[in-house]
């Protein structure tokens, strides 16, 4: 190996050309925070005195997020032509780094229930945010509104989170209104663990439904009922209805019930599909004319023993399965007695065949010694003429709404 001078002047490496030819630079890339950064450009190898090598490739693919990968390598030449520039990277996917699971747009939202945001990440819970002083928008990352942001829903607390911080749950201070149209939105100042924020405001239009879950052994002077469930008061017995997507629960409350009779009977029919009579059980020597077609049936015997409660199905006859016998029929049946209050759990799919909407509903009490009588009927006088109520179990109208219907 050995040098020789040019006619410019200028040294040239001989034997060495092809080999540095081949040399590059390091190739980096850098992430532009969730709206994607570009791959940086690798510079091209160096030529030597014949025809250089091709320079380094470009920049790499971009990472999950990032936009368009670097540029290609310029060629850096030496005496003669220098290699070729290196080709661009590919670019990486511009898709979110984290999204919004639940709720989705058009969802259903309980008046009473508490909201659960749920998210396909591990969330910073410092960024998630609710207002519970005032009813102000735009002071906090999630906001619920029923007039477009003009105000906002207050929250009750601040949101739990589950374990891993990817369920948030939060709970109005007041109740909602049943059927009207809220809108729900997480800004961007929300974050992921990482930092990460969404690209855009998430909002979705979710509806108020009526649904109460009640613990029928509440030993309160009127259950857990609330006053939006009194749906009658009649001869001064008060009844109440609520239902979630599970159960039926009633209640009835007066002087009669806590009085451990056996001659005190609290009777109800249900209206759905399927098998059904217009006339009901015959209990003493009382049979019930009702203003709808009936395919089941409760009764409850005021001495409030462990066979008090049966579950009447229609068939070609009223059928009816007791409480203490082996038929699971009564699965799911709850009852409960404190004071003058009565309240009774009945699983839906045991009143009804398929999903319906709604269910035709009549109740009353029943004298059975030997001035037999039907009182505290509820509409009144539904064991004769008065009709029946309507219960909506699609949620739109709360209990003491439910129209009473007139055949």
């Amino acid at each position: 190996m050995y040098l020789k001078l040019n006619r410019l002047g200028q040294p040239t490496l001989l034997a060495l050309g092809t080999a540095l030819s081949a040399l590059s630079c390091t190739l980096t890339h850098s992430l532009d925070d969730l709206k994607g950064g570009s791959a940086l450009a690798a510079t091209g190898g160096m030529g030597g005195n014949q025809s250089g090598a091709s320079g380094t490739a470009g920049g790499g693919a971009g990472d999950a997020g990032e936009a368009g990968g670097g540029a290609g390598g310029a060629a850096n030449g030496g005496t003669n032509t220098g290699g070729s520039a290196g080709g661009g990277g590919s670019g990486g996917s511009n898709s979110e780094i984290w999204s919004i699971v639940a709720p989705a747009d058009g969802d259903a939202m309980g008046w009473l229930s508490a909201i659960q945001l749920q998210f396909s990440d591990n969330m910073n819970p410092d960024t998630v945010t609710v207002d519970t002083a005032s009813a102000v928008c735009g002071k906090t990352s999630v906001q619920l509104s029923s007039d477009h942001f003009k105000s906002c829903i207050q929250m009750a607390a601040a949101p739990t989170w589950n374990l891993d911080n990817s369920v948030a749950t939060f709970t109005p201070a007041s109740r909602l209104t049943v059927g009207a149209t809220y809108e729900l939105r997480v800004t961007t100042d929300v974050t992921n663990a990482s930092g990460h924020a969404l690209s855009g405001a998430y909002t979705v239009t979710l509806t108020g439904i009526y649904s109460h879950t009640l613990n029928v052994t509440s030993q309160a002077a009127t259950g857990e009922f609330l006053p939006e469930e009194k749906i009658g008061v009649n001869s001064g017995y008060t009844l109440y209805a609520a239902w979630d997507a599970a159960n039926l629960y009633l209640g009835i409350d007066g002087s009669n019930i806590s009085n451990n009779q056996a001659s005190t009977e609290f009777v109800s029919y249900f209206g759905t599909d399927g098998v059904s009579s217009s006339k009901g059980m015959t209990i003493g020597s009382q049979t019930a004319s009702l203003n709808f077609v009936a395919a089941f049936g409760m009764t409850w015997v005021g001495d409030n023993t462990q066979s008090s409660l049966s579950a009447l199905q229609y068939t070609n006859a009223w059928q009816s399965n007791v409480e203490s016998s082996s038929d699971s029929a009564l699965t799911g049946w709850l009852k409960s007695r404190f004071a003058n209050l009565v309240q009774f759990r009945i699983p839906l799919n045991r009143i009804t065949t398929g999903s319906p909407n709604a269910i035709a509903f009549a109740s009353a009490l029943l004298y059975t010694q030997t001035t037999e009588s039907t009182y505290a009927t509820e509409p009144p006088n539904s064991f004769s003429a008065g009709g029946y109520k309507r219960f909506d179990l699609s949620g739109h109208t709360l209990p003491k709404d439910s129209p009473t219907v007139t055949p």
